[in-house]
């Protein structure tokens, strides 16, 4: 075999490998080089840009990170300098919240009961110091309205026997020397009772009386109450028939929502109560461990309240708006306790401290003409007032400009905590935050 035979064989074999059809001439062969030439740059090239576009992927995650980094940083630094109280050199104390410009409220501007807690924070002093046992502020207007309460008396046949008297003297004695605690043993049925109820007789003092849980609450609120059948007999307990918390169950991704029945009933007595409070000082309230939590602010709760007082000038319009605000529902038809109706010229108002009896307040344009106690059922009068004063609907009854400012400190701390959630990769529980928290700000408004 020729040289140029084989050489045609080689190429032809070089085709096949190739899978390239030809016709054996050598033009063909140079073709298909550098095609194959062409295939492998492409390929070359396609790496250098993948390679190029990963870089520039990291180059993106990295800036993001550290923008993310530092924005965080920023929000840290802004709340952690608004959320500090601040001293002059003059003792004013500056409060500064999430959101608010720094205020000077010293001076007249601030509280009373702010001025009484900042004394005892610059005098480092304990809360006892002096002989005396410091204790909040009370408003003139309460003070003045409780000049004009009965003393507590007891309204029974039954005389101190026993040991009762020496326990009852003993009592009043530590009493009056501010002994911190006292014990009262005694087996049951053997006129415990009866025995503080005289010992508040005697201090003539407003009286808490806790007990473990309501059932002995209820009982011991019954006693009082057949004692001191002339004086403020309180109940305070918790609300609530059935409570359902929040939850979350992570394994099936539940989200559970707070479910919760309110017993309408205790809800008029603990209305009663903080009503007594504010306005008598022969008062006994009666409670369970529940009282210890709180309940909202004393002065933005006496602040929230409406004084109508006969011949007194407001419009209707405004009357009603400071209803809504107190959280008082308004209703067409029947009025049910914590709502109220118009009738023409007369506002119906069922408070919320009240069981069967409502007000009635006539207009005659702008000016309170009359004001009238009268039965919801019947629609009945009962008698004639002179003036009331409407309190809240609600103990977490919050004004407006405290409502707005909290709004935007939430709005913010919810911004930093997206941020947070986001960089951990938590997206799912961002998302469910953002919705929950929106929600929530939408029903406030």
């Amino acid at each position: 075999m020729s040289k140029e035979n084989k050489h045609r064989n080689i190429k032809k074999s070089s085709y096949k490998m190739l899978s390239i059809p030809s016709d054996g001439t050598d033009v063909d062969f140079d073709k298909m080089q550098l095609e194959e030439e062409k295939r492998t740059i492409a390929n070359t090239m396609r790496q250098i840009r993948s390679e190029a576009g990963k870089h520039r992927k990291n180059v993106a995650v990295r800036e993001r990170k550290e923008k993310f980094s530092s924005k965080l940083q920023k929000i840290k630094s802004k709340m952690s300098a608004q959320s500090k109280m601040i001293f002059d050199s003059n003792d004013k104390v500056l409060f500064t919240s999430n959101g608010i410009k720094k205020r000077d409220i010293a001076g007249d501007q601030m509280t009373p009961s702010v001025k009484k807690l900042t004394h005892l924070i610059q005098s480092e002093n304990p809360i006892f110091k002096e002989g005396k046992l410091w204790t909040p502020h009370r408003s003139m207007c309460v003070e003045k309205k409780l000049q004009k309460t009965t003393a507590f008396q007891i309204q029974t046949n039954y005389e101190p026997s026993g040991d009762q008297p020496s326990a009852i003297s003993n009592l009043i004695e530590g009493v009056c020397s501010e002994k911190k605690t006292q014990l009262l043993l005694g087996v049951t049925g053997s006129g415990k009772t009866f025995t503080m109820a005289k010992v508040i007789e005697k201090i003539q003092r407003p009286t808490i009386v806790m007990a473990p849980n309501k059932i002995l609450a209820a009982q011991l609120y019954s006693e009082f109450k057949n004692f001191f059948p002339n004086n403020s007999v309180e109940y305070f307990v918790s609300y609530y028939d059935y409570y359902q918390p929040e939850a979350y169950v992570p394994r099936t991704d539940t989200y559970i929502a707070k479910e919760s029945s309110i017993n309408e009933q205790i809800d008029r007595m603990r209305h009663s109560a903080t009503r007594s409070l504010l306005e008598r000082n022969d008062c006994i309230v009666v409670s369970s461990v529940s009282c210890i939590y709180g309940i909202g602010s004393v002065e933005t709760y006496s602040q929230m309240t409406l004084q109508v007082n006969i011949g007194d000038e407001i419009e209707q319009k405004a009357l009603l708006s400071s209803l809504v605000k107190q959280q008082y529902k308004r209703e067409e038809m029947g009025i049910i306790r914590g709502s109220f109706r118009v009738c023409g010229d007369s506002i119906e108002v069922f408070p919320s401290h009240l069981e069967n009896t409502a007000w009635r307040i006539n207009m005659f344009g702008n000016d309170v003409e009359t004001i009238t106690e009268f039965d919801p059922i019947t629609g009945k009068n009962i008698r004639n007032l002179q003036s009331i004063k409407i309190y809240a609907n609600s103990h977490y009854v919050t004004p407006k400009p405290t409502l707005d400012d909290a709004i935007k400190c939430i709005k913010k701390e919810l911004k930093y905590r997206i941020i947070e959630l986001e960089k951990e990769g938590m997206l799912i529980e961002a998302q469910r935050l953002t919705q929950r928290i929106n929600y929530d700000l939408e029903i406030s408004l």
